[in-house]
């Protein structure tokens, strides 16, 4: 990269392709305190961000432009260094900590959450990720026009967001609306974490198995809620498209 230049990546389409794999702002400017180049930008962003996340962005640019059965040295080189780097976390589903709304100040957030849970430091982590948490289903509750104040409970929240769904029929069995439940149960407990275990108050920390079993079960009901939503998204349009008076038939 020495010129500058990313693979065969223009200034449009290495943006586009960063979010679409890591749902990262390539322009951000903590990626370009070395230059402005789609290059340094990279390089920035090999250093800012986590090893899990640098792995995957890393992973898909690979599988982009590189045939699997390639048997070139430094391509075998990088999928080994790639390997490590997503091996580098023992919480999985953390990439899905990621904002879900263009907010610099979300995406900060969502960062620094990742950030210590990768360091092997979910202590001290917990805090952020109920900050991420919030600031994550406040977006679903904007999203799907649902009412809610600051002091609404991120367990409040989400019972009002599987009422919406199952309003508006896309949970139609008994089970789904019971797994969801189940899962969302969880954060009744994780404001008392919260509250009571976390840096957001002089507190009592949790021991480091304990913070991360915490974490990681947050982590997989986002990762949860991002499918469920991607499912939904896709219904929607399918909606929009049959209700389109232009369609000619």
């Amino acid at each position: 990269m020495s010129s500058g230049y990313v693979l065969t990546f223009s200034d449009r389409t290495i943006h586009e392709f960063v979010y679409d794999a890591v749902g990262m702002d390539f322009a951000n400017p903590l990626y370009q305190k070395t230059g402005t180049s789609k290059a340094n930008r990279l390089r920035g962003f090999w250093k800012e961000e986590s090893d899990n996340i640098v792995g995957k962005l890393l992973n898909a640019m690979l599988d982009n432009h590189y045939s699997s059965s390639s048997t070139e040295p430094d391509y075998l080189q990088a999928r080994k260094i790639i390997h490590r780097l997503l091996q580098s976390t023992p919480v999985q589903d953390l990439d899905a900590i990621k904002a879900n709304a263009n907010d610099r100040n979300f995406e900060a957030v969502a960062k620094s959450a990742r950030e210590y849970i990768e360091k092997g430091d979910p202590q001290n982590g917990l805090d952020r990720l109920h900050t991420f948490m919030t600031w994550y289903l406040r977006t679903l509750c904007e999203k799907h026009y649902i009412k809610f104040d600051r002091n609404k409970p991120l367990h409040s929240m989400a019972g009002e967001y599987v009422k919406k769904l199952k309003k508006e029929e896309f949970i139609k069995s008994r089970m789904a609306e019971t797994i969801l439940k189940t899962s969302i149960s969880l954060l009744e407990p994780f404001n008392e974490v919260r509250n009571e275990h976390s840096l957001a108050h002089a507190n009592s920390l949790l021991g480091n198995a304990e913070a991360y079993l915490v974490a990681s079960n947050i982590t997989s009901l986002v990762r949860f809620l991002e499918v469920i939503e991607k499912a939904y998204d896709a219904v929607e349009a399918q909606r929009n498209e049959l209700d389109d008076p232009d369609i000619p038939f």
